[in-house]
């Protein structure tokens, strides 16, 4: 982070500077505001920590990465990208063991998006013309979502946590999360 003057009072300092070594696609903030996580165009995932410990998570392949997320209470993160394989990481919080991988899915298309459910460990992702759900705490998928139309180009949960919302070419559709199986 960059020092910024206006009239020759500082608003901004420097708090940090890191380096990976592409450019990063994708930023998030934990949900308790302590942890930044990076992930880069290499395929590398960085967490920082009160801004000042670096963590570089493992990774088993070099692929270029394009999305991040932290579930909503902070126990998971989840990453996706060129690889064709969501990677999804188990916090702990301590600095001995800063995360355990818990899942990589492997997929047919990248993964460009992912979203945390509001409220549970579900987390929704893209892949090609479909949306899946997949559930942390028994690390199944289980909702597959078609949107025809085109590759699902973007999904957000409604802030109950009691629909998710696709869009992509020509128009979007919305999924009562209590019946996936009904009409969106």
């Amino acid at each position: 982070m960059l020092g910024l003057k206006s009239s020759s009072r500082q608003i901004w300092q420097k708090n940090w500077r890191g380096r990976l070594s592409d450019y990063v696609t994708a930023i998030c903030w934990s949900p308790q505001g302590d942890t930044l996580a990076a992930c880069s165009a290499a395929g590398e995932v960085m967490l920082l920590r009160e801004l000042s410990d670096r963590i570089l998570l493992d990774l088993p392949s070099q692929d270029p990465l394009n999305s991040l997320a932290f579930s909503t209470d902070g126990q998971y993160l989840a990453a996706g990208g060129q690889g064709n394989t969501l990677f999804v990481w188990q916090c702990s919080g301590s600095e001995e063991l800063p995360a355990s991988l818990v899942c990589s899915l492997p997929s047919k298309h990248w993964i460009e998006h992912v979203a945390w459910h509001p409220q549970l460990n579900w987390l929704a992702f893209n892949v090609g013309r479909y949306v899946q759900v997949w559930d942390a705490t028994s690390q199944m998928v289980i909702a597959t979502l078609p949107f025809e139309a085109s590759s699902a180009l973007c999904f957000d949960w409604s802030p109950d946590g009691k629909f998710l919302a696709v869009g992509g070419y020509q128009g979007a559709k919305v999924w009562n999360c209590l019946d996936w199986d009904d009409d969106p």
